[in-house]
């Protein structure tokens, strides 16, 4: 079984390169949820009746999904290390992912759509040490959630 804990340095890896990027959090979010959206399983669950996919930037019910997928993992990396105190939080939230036909491929392409989002807003800032980190962290994540859904 992956592990769930996040070991001090990693957390502070993760946490500083996060740290970097939320100025611009509103922009994270849509460009996380964008690279989501490349998944056509997870785009059809994310989308509303009308939903246009071209010009998803004025979408309002895509602004406010992204809005919210970018607070959720906000809150969950701002207690990166205190990832145990999360716990309860994971495995309601793996439920909820669960209720809206969330499986455990999804979680591939929310790891891979993040980390291209992390890997445009830091530049050559992401190096291959901070990918490992940021790696550690959300299988660690996962290892809560997954049983969850």
């Amino acid at each position: 079984m992956p592990s769930t804990h996040v070991d001090e340095e990693t957390g502070a890896k993760v946490l500083g390169s996060w740290q970097r990027v939320q100025e611009g959090l509103d922009a994270c979010g849509v460009i996380l949820l964008r690279n989501v959206m490349d998944d056509e399983e997870l785009a059809a669950l994310l989308q509303s009746p009308g939903f246009d996919k071209g010009n998803l930037e004025t979408n309002e019910d895509f602004v406010r999904q992204a809005a919210l997928a970018i607070k959720t993992i906000n809150d969950v990396v701002e207690r990166i290390d205190r990832l145990e105190a999360l716990t309860p939080y994971l495995k309601g939230l793996g439920a909820r992912c669960a209720h809206y036909g969330g499986n455990p491929r999804h979680f591939d392409v929310l790891d891979t759509a993040l980390t291209g989002m992390l890997e445009s807003q830091l530049g050559d800032e992401w190096t291959v040490q901070l990918q490992a980190a940021w790696t550690v962290a959300f299988e660690a994540v996962k290892a809560v959630m997954i049983p969850a859904l």
